[in-house]
């Protein structure tokens, strides 16, 4: 009978484990499933943005969700009656207004009756002197209106006194200044005032860059630009400069400049990259600052000769 009695409980016992197990769930099948391949839209970021991505640790939820600001405004007035230029043809001298002060510089016609494309000369932190009246003086030959004013006067600066000055405290004025300088050339009957450009040596290549953010210029050239925060310290970040640019760029610079380094104007180039813009950029191997002036410590021929003959095709080409 204890036989019997064990035999059936233990006959018990595996009826209820088998039936426990048949009550659990079987193993799950995991699938992997890659991941999709990224879409990436747009122009691609500089080199040392793509770095940062991988580097940096992925944002929380809450930091991506919260939107970034975008570059600071650069906001263009246009003046509120016409800017006229007065011109005194026999000293090639040329005059006009902004606010209170009174602008005047190096003024160049091509022979003829025109109309005639313009190009504002923006000289470096030197002053208006010998080079920049050259260059504007050569620039009327190849059938250019060339007009150099003197940017630093009106602010009361002498030249070559912009190195250590408080350079945020003029940059929006001398961005004024500069401005109505463009409204100026459109005053003159021989000039077309849709085919207007600007060429800038060092400062003013800098400010060359600030001009590009408004809407009547169809190229700037940029001669070794000041692109150095230690030169300029704007008002407005360089990126958000480029960020805000609405034409084609033509840069040249040397890559032994000691002035502004080959490293600043890298950096412009790679935010003209990433903010998708029309350029050309062009380095010259063992080219200094200033590398086209004549008679100077840095003049370099062969760079100079070269630059020249890629401005005139730049300029055929944007301001035809």
């Amino acid at each position: 009978m204890r036989r019997i009695l064990a035999v059936s409980a233990l006959l018990l016992v595996s009826s209820l484990l088998s039936l426990i197990a048949a009550c659990q769930p079987s193993p799950a099948t995991i699938t992997s499933v890659p991941s999709p391949t990224p879409v990436i839209t747009g122009t691609p970021a500089s080199p040392q943005a793509l770095q940062a991505s991988i580097t940096s640790p992925a944002p929380s939820t809450a930091a991506a969700s919260t939107p970034k600001p975008g570059p600071q405004p650069i906001v263009w007035t246009k003046p509120g009656a016409p800017v006229t230029l007065t011109v005194d043809a026999v000293s090639n001298r040329a005059t006009y207004k902004s606010g209170d002060s009174e602008i005047s510089g190096y003024f160049y016609k091509p022979q003829g009756a025109g109309p005639f494309p313009a190009v504002l000369v923006l000289h470096g932190k030197s002053g208006l002197g010998e080079p920049t009246r050259t260059y504007a003086s050569w620039l009327a030959t190849q059938g250019y209106v060339a007009f150099a004013p003197d940017y630093l006067k009106p602010i009361g600066m002498s030249a070559g006194a912009w190195a250590g000055a408080d350079y945020g405290k003029y940059t929006d004025r001398i961005r004024e200044i500069l401005g109505y300088g463009v409204e100026s050339l459109k005053s003159l009957s021989y000039v077309s005032p849709n085919r207007l450009g600007v060429v800038g040596m060092s400062l003013g290549g800098f400010f060359a860059f600030v001009l590009a953010t408004q809407d009547d210029l169809k190229g700037i050239v940029s001669y070794y630009g000041a692109y150095a925060p230690g030169l300029v310290n704007p008002q407005y970040p360089l990126a958000d400069i480029i960020a805000q640019i609405k034409t084609p760029v033509l840069m040249f610079h040397g890559d032994k400049d000691d002035v502004v380094p080959i490293e600043h104007a890298v950096a412009a180039r790679d935010f003209l990259t990433s903010s998708g813009k029309q350029f050309e950029y062009i380095v010259y191997p063992g080219a200094g600052h200033a590398f086209d002036i004549q008679g100077g410590a840095t003049y370099d021929a062969a760079a100079t000769a070269d630059a020249r003959q890629k401005v005139v095709v730049f300029l055929q080409a944007r301001l035809k």
